[in-house]
């Protein structure tokens, strides 16, 4: 027969209840455990100089990024100011009638025997004075303003004969200029 070991001394029966079984548990595996949170609050130890570095570096970059917007301030207020001025002055321009090419225009439609004495452009209206040497040079003239497209609401205000030194008549004419974007064709 073979090396049998038996063993007279009375068994623990501290190793059997709940209580010895988790104490057994907790020494064998929770050591384990405690090696593991010790690792774990090692590397968040060493990791705050990573991340104090990481607060530094930024802070720097905060404060440079600052300077650099305070020393731009004032720049940044006057690009915006005539920005603003550049925008209102674009809209008034755009807004105004293009008064030298209605001047060239007029100018076609005048017939040779009419003569302007003054142009004025207010607003929206047109006015025109001048004199016309027949009343058949004066009645093309006015044609010719009606068949213009952006010119509508042609009103023949003054009208004087001169005296008997000067043959001719004397006319003042007003019409409503309309932009492009307003100008609708006119029937036949």
């Amino acid at each position: 027969m073979g090396n049998q070991q038996i063993n007279l001394a009375p068994q623990d029966q501290f190793g059997n209840t709940f209580f010895g079984k988790f104490i057994l548990w907790a020494v064998s595996i929770g050591r384990y455990i405690v090696v593991i949170v010790e690792l774990i609050v090692i590397s968040a130890f060493f990791s705050r100089f990573y991340f104090d570095k990481k607060l530094t570096d930024l802070n720097r970059s905060i404060e440079q990024k600052t300077a650099v917007i305070t020393a731009n301030t004032e720049f940044e207020a006057r690009f915006r100011e005539t920005q603003n001025r550049l925008n209102l002055t674009s809209s008034i321009i755009s807004a105004q009638p293009p008064t030298q090419s209605l001047l060239a225009d007029i100018e076609i439609l005048l017939p040779s025997s009419v003569y302007l004495s003054s142009f004025s452009f207010t607003g929206k209206v047109l006015s025109l004075r001048g004199f016309a040497l027949s009343e058949t040079s004066l009645t093309l003239f006015l044609r010719n303003l009606k068949s213009h497209p952006r010119l509508s609401q042609i009103n023949l205000g003054q009208l004087t004969l001169n005296s008997e030194e000067q043959t001719g008549i004397e006319f003042s004419v007003s019409a409503e200029y309309q932009n492009e974007t307003t100008t609708k064709s006119k029937p036949s």
